[in-house]
């Protein structure tokens, strides 16, 4: 059987795992653009600060990092956030 090119068993295809969502619309890039009204912050430092507020635990930190990331490379992309390289590294500010 093929399929799409696959010429494995398609049995052996792995299915993905649920999207787990953790925010509501629009609601991760509004609390970064609060946060970043602040003052600038680094990533881990804005991921951090979600976490607290939610009061989650630190076993889905990873997960909500690269969310973070996500969403302020999405911003920068738009052009709402800017990088500032300086001596604390790479720190997120709005544009």
């Amino acid at each position: 059987m093929v399929l799409c090119g696959y010429t494995d068993d398609p049995k052996g295809i792995a299915a993905r795992g649920k999207y787990k969502q953790l925010f509501e619309r629009s609601e991760l890039k509004l609390t970064i653009n609060n946060m970043l009204r602040e003052g600038p912050a680094d990533d881990e430092t804005i991921a951090a600060q979600i976490m607290d507020a939610k009061g989650w635990d630190e076993d889905i930190y990873p997960d909500v990092l690269k969310r973070v990331r996500d969403a302020l490379q999405r911003a920068q992309k738009d052009g709402h956030v800017v990088q500032d390289f300086g001596l604390s590294g790479c720190m997120w500010k709005i544009k």
